[in-house]
């Protein structure tokens, strides 16, 4: 049971990311990092014995141990990322409220500006 919803989790995290590259929503470098990604944890999840080459190279007893460090470490990225693009977007929200601001100022006051909608 546990390889049947693997498997099905890997298709469609598979298409998913198919239909985002296809979409343009994601880049061609990132496309490939996610199928790379997604292939790997089928095949982990296929024959877990291929981790006991890293495991026995890095000094770790078991596979499993190797693949919660690294999910963590992952999840740590993804979250430094996603801690990233928000900044950004506070900075851009906030650079868009400053020119608007400026525009509003700076436009004549006959009704050719902004405008509250009423009236």
């Amino acid at each position: 049971m546990y390889l049947v919803i693997v498997v099905a989790f890997v298709v469609v995290m598979l298409l998913k990311t198919y239909m985002r590259r296809r979409d343009g929503l994601v880049s061609p470098l990132r496309f490939w990092m996610w199928t790379l990604l997604w292939v790997g944890v089928l095949a982990v999840s296929l024959k877990p014995q291929w981790t006991d080459y890293f495991t026995q190279m890095l000094g770790i007893e078991r596979g499993v141990d190797l693949l919660m460090f690294l999910s963590i470490l992952g999840m740590g990225y993804l979250i430094f990322l996603l801690y990233a693009q928000s900044e950004k977007m506070r900075q851009d929200i906030s650079e868009l409220t400053r020119q608007l601001a400026l525009s509003e100022l700076e436009a004549p006051q006959g009704g050719e500006g902004i405008t509250d909608g009423h009236g």
